[in-house]
C-alpha cells in the first residue's frame, strides 16, 4: 500500500499499513500527477481512498482517465460538488429526507440578528 500526503511528516501520514508515503501536492493537479506517475508500477488496478474533499473532487473529475489503473468509487462530480459546499449539502440532505440541524447563511448583520431570534 502506498500513501500520498501533502506533508509526509504530518502526524496523520504516520502508519504501519503503508509500505511507502509519497509527498505530493494532494490538492488537484499534484494528486493527479502523482497518480499518473505511480500507475506504471502497479501490477493490477489499485483502490483509491481519498481523505480530503479536494482529493475526492479531483478523483471524481478525472475518473475516466484514472479508472484504467485505479478503482474509482466516488460519487459523480455534481454530487461531490454539492456535498463539499455546506450550503448545498444542506439542500441535498433536506431533499433526501435526512434530518439536519437548522442552518442559516448570514450575509449581513440584520440576517444575523433575525436568526438569533
Amino acid at each position: 500500500m502506498i500513501g500520498i500526503a501533502g506533508n509526509a511528516r504530518h502526524f496523520a501520514a504516520r502508519t504501519r499499513v503503508c509500505e511507502q508515503i509519497v509527498q505530493a501536492d494532494v490538492h488537484g493537479g499534484g494528486l493527479l500527477d502523482e497518480l499518473h506517475r505511480l500507475w506504471p508500477w502497479l501490477d493490477e488496478p489499485a483502490v483509491l481512498f481519498p481523505c480530503t474533499d479536494r482529493a475526492v473532487l479531483t478523483i471524481s473529475r478525472h475518473r475516466d482517465e484514472l479508472k484504467q489503473w485505479y478503482w474509482v468509487k466516488v460519487p459523480d462530480d455534481e454530487l461531490v460538488r454539492a456535498l463539499i459546499h455546506k450550503s448545498t449539502l444542506y439542500d441535498v440532505a433536506h431533499r433526501a429526507g435526512l434530518s439536519v440541524p437548522a442552518s442559516f447563511t448570514l450575509r449581513n448583520r440584520a440576517e444575523a440578528v433575525r436568526s438569533a431570534e
